[in-house]
Formats: C-alpha cells, sequence, structure tokens
C-alpha cells in the first residue's frame, strides 16, 4: 500500500496526522497488506521526520501507540532537555490546514514559534557586545 501523508498542498508546513496514519497502518493490517510505502521529500525531511520514522516503525508492528512512540523519537532525537519544547511545538504545529480555519493557524504557529522567554528590551542585554569607540 502506497500512502501520500505528505501533501504539496500543505507547502512543507509541519503537518503530522500521526492518529489518523496509525488507524490506516492498522486497517490495512486487517486487509492483509503486507507491505507499505510512503512519499517523501528530501528538501523537507526535518519537518516530516517523526511521520516517517512512526510509519516505518508501523510496517513492523501495526500496534504501536503513536504518542509513546512520538515520546520516544523526541527524547531521542532531541534530548531530555528538548523534548518537551519539541512535544509542544508539534502539538502547535500537526493540524491539517485543510480542517481549521486561517486565523487558528496563524495563531497555532506563532505560538509554536514564539519565544519561550520575554526578548530583552533595548539597553537590558548584557551578552550583547557594546558598540565600537
Amino acid at each position: 500500500m502506497y500512502e501520500y501523508y505528505r501533501r504539496y498542498r500543505w507547502r512543507s508546513q509541519p503537518v503530522h496526522p500521526l492518529s489518523t496514519i496509525t488507524g490506516d497502518v492498522r486497517f490495512e493490517s486487517h486487509l492483509g497488506v503486507n507491505g507499505i510505502g510512503m512519499y517523501c521529500e528530501p528538501g523537507d525531511w526535518i519537518t516530516y521526520e517523526h511521520v516517517q520514522s512512526l510509519f516505518a516503525a508501523l510496517a513492523w508492528d501495526n500496534g504501536l501507540d503513536a504518542a509513546s512512540y512520538t515520546d520516544g523519537y523526541l527524547q531521542a532525537r532531541f534530548g531530555p532537555r528538548a523534548a518537551a519544547t519539541m512535544r509542544e511545538h508539534y502539538e502547535l504545529t500537526r493540524t491539517d490546514p485543510d480542517t481549521v480555519g486561517a486565523a487558528e493557524l496563524l495563531d497555532r504557529y506563532g505560538r509554536a514559534g514564539a519565544p519561550t522567554s520575554p526578548a530583552p528590551t533595548s539597553g537590558s542585554d548584557s551578552s550583547r557586545p557594546a558598540p565600537p569607540s
């Protein structure tokens, strides 16, 4: 079975319908499908790496829990210090653009890219080098 979970109309946005993928693989396995494939773009691999990794793992074990698998992936890929931040990023960017309005999508993506702490105000950043004299 060949699937196309990465769509050009998403314009490389980090959409990842993991529960859909998990459900599809389980359904297809009950039909007797014994091989799966998935389209991927090398130019935006990091955006979809966790999707493709889950898909490959499901090919071997269609009983995997997508959330648990993703937690393990985040720990292994980004380390314990960044895993929670990346989990939040993936949660905010997982939505299929075809299912929500533009305002919600912009809000989610804005929050996913927002700094975790307020930006320093002018003159308060002591790490900034002094201007040349």
